[in-house]
């Protein structure tokens, strides 16, 4: 659990009605959880469309890619979003494996 209760540490955090100390805990545990995660969706998204935007302009100027250009040309709609979605999965999910490794 990413909230330690520790005897020296002062938590400022006011709720209302009666709660015990660890109900405050327990109820700033959920917190932490909920904008972790609502950050890391947040940011899986960004990265999506930002992919989704880089390679929009490709399929105007495909053809003058040398090697792949005819195959970028052929990415429309719904398959330049696939295609986004599995790059910007990819690139996520090692950033994501290195910030894990970074915080261990």
């Amino acid at each position: 659990t990413p909230c330690i209760k520790l005897p020296d540490v002062l938590v400022y955090q006011a709720a209302s009605g009666i709660k015990t100390v660890d109900e405050m805990f327990n109820a700033l545990s959920a917190y932490n959880v909920l904008a972790t995660w609502s950050i890391r969706l947040f940011s899986f998204f960004l990265l999506l469309v930002g992919i989704y935007l880089l390679l929009v302009p490709l399929k105007k100027y495909a053809n003058s890619i040398p090697v792949a250009g005819h195959e970028v040309a052929e990415l429309r709609g719904v398959r330049l979003c696939v295609f986004s979605a599995c790059i910007g999965s990819c690139f996520w999910l090692m950033l994501a494996g290195a910030m894990w490794i970074g915080y261990q």
